[in-house]
């Protein structure tokens, strides 16, 4: 994955606020996934949201130098790990550049 690949959420995760906690949880046909959820930190959060729609790396790392003291070679080793990590409980997809 790089930072042109257009990335999107996995439609088989939502996303809930619980308590002040940021959750992601996979739906399956039987029903959410309990044994399976993950707690997004701040930056997550931040990052989860922006993908409202289909987004690029780039844009990802815009939307976290917006909102954090950050720089972008910072922002961007700490997004694409992110996304790894994302990718590996498939909870986004991966769409290749645009």
């Amino acid at each position: 994955m790089t930072l042109h690949t257009a990335i999107s959420r996995n439609p088989d995760f939502v996303h809930r606020n619980v308590g002040g906690e940021e959750l992601l949880v996979p739906v399956r046909r039987t029903g959410a996934d309990l044994s399976c959820i993950y707690l997004l930190d701040e930056v997550g959060s931040v990052i989860w949201r922006a993908l409202d729609r289909p987004r690029t790396g780039e844009e990802l790392v815009d939307a976290m130098t917006a909102e954090f003291d950050v720089d972008r070679r910072t922002a961007s080793a700490d997004l694409l790990q992110f996304l790894d990590e994302l990718r590996g409980v498939d909870a986004i997809l991966a769409e290749g550049a645009r």
